[in-house]
């Protein structure tokens, strides 16, 4: 009868064996988020099917608690799984029912109540580890359904130290000798001209040399009319750095250009001949785990696509992956940025 299942948590020695008793192993998972309940059923179904010699049936049951600032999502589910099947566990109904009317209180006491263990806990995260050199993510559990609150998707985490924030690229004025001079003798203070065409080309040079795909260097055309123009509305005559300033401004507002018109990428849509592709692989809560790709491609006449890869796998989040598009593209004069989110292993 029903009163004979045993419900044990002890070693196998402890349960009965007497005449129609069910030996049920009992999980219950009340704390430990690196597994979902489904993974944590799997494993466990699958860890006693190869060790079934005193175990008759499984049940797994846990809480869950999912929040994202705003939406809280609380589960308590219970399952189970048949090992032995000429003894069932008959009780588990009993079993079920009770767990619900347990896990109900514990939702009354946290949503009423909000009593200080529960508020204690905090959302669900991501699982990080490297081994030698590579990173092992684990993303946080997903939400199930999409925010009724954050209408652009829910907010991720974004643990990069500061130092990742560096600049996108190293500018340079592009200078002619004649209006090398001119600047010259319109600032002769100024740090980057030096004394001479020939420095200033070897300081250049110097520059480029240091350009890498992470931080490309870029030539930025100057010319005196739109100097002058931009020194008679913002006093730029008596900077230290104007010219190289003036530079990093038509950068910033040629890049900013490209970040605002980049549009998503579709195979059904109108591709332009040129452009500069980013692809994001997002993952789990924190953006400092995502892995940006880019890659200048031309579209062919026929049909054919030709790309060329500039950056592969780069741990950078979809922000700064645009920011850095942008930069190539506008070193190259390329008209259009186009991207695309990988969000199957994000979080929503």
């Amino acid at each position: 009868d029903q009163s004979a299942d045993q419900v044990g948590s002890a070693g196998p020695g402890s349960w009965t064996n007497s005449p129609g008793a069910s030996r049920v192993l009992l999980l219950i998972n009340n704390g430990y988020t690196g597994v979902t309940h489904d993974e944590l059923l799997r494993l466990a179904a699958h860890r006693t099917r190869h060790d079934s010699g005193s175990i008759d049936a499984l049940v797994v049951a846990g809480m869950y608690f999912y929040g994202d600032g705003f939406d809280c999502y609380a589960m308590a589910p219970i399952d189970l799984v048949p090992i032995v099947l000429d003894r069932p566990f008959r009780s588990f109904e009993r079993l079920r029912q009770g767990w619900n009317r347990l896990a109900e209180r514990v939702m009354t006491v946290a949503i009423v109540e909000h009593s200080a263990s529960t508020s204690a806990k905090g959302p669900a995260v991501d699982i990080v580890f490297e081994v030698d050199g590579v990173r092992f993510v684990k993303p946080a559990p997903q939400m199930g359904q999409a925010s009724a609150f954050f209408v652009d998707g829910r907010r991720r985490s974004d643990s990069r130290a500061a130092a990742t924030e560096r600049p996108v690229a190293t500018t340079y004025p592009l200078l002619d000798r004649a209006t090398w001079e001119h600047l010259r003798e319109a600032v002769p203070g100024d740090v980057l001209l030096i004394e001479s065409f020939e420095g200033f080309r070897k300081q250049q040079r110097s520059a480029e040399g240091k350009d890498t795909p992470l931080k490309p260097f870029v030539l930025v055309p100057v010319t005196v009319e739109d100097w002058s123009e931009w020194c008679r509305t913002d006093g730029g005559r008596h900077h230290l750095w104007s010219v190289g300033a003036f530079a990093n401004k038509l950068f910033n507002e040629a890049c900013l250009e490209a970040m605002r018109s980049a549009r998503e990428y579709s195979e059904d849509g109108v591709l332009p001949s040129r452009y500069v592709l980013l692809h994001v692989e997002e993952t789990g809560r924190d953006k400092a785990n995502d892995l940006s790709s880019i890659a200048f491609v031309r579209e062919q006449p026929f049909g054919e696509t030709v790309r060329r890869p500039v950056v592969t796998h780069a741990r950078m989040p979809f922000e700064r992956g645009l920011a850095l598009s942008s930069a190539h593209a506008t070193k190259h004069g390329i008209d259009s940025v186009l991207y695309v989110r990988d969000q199957r292993h994000g979080w929503a």
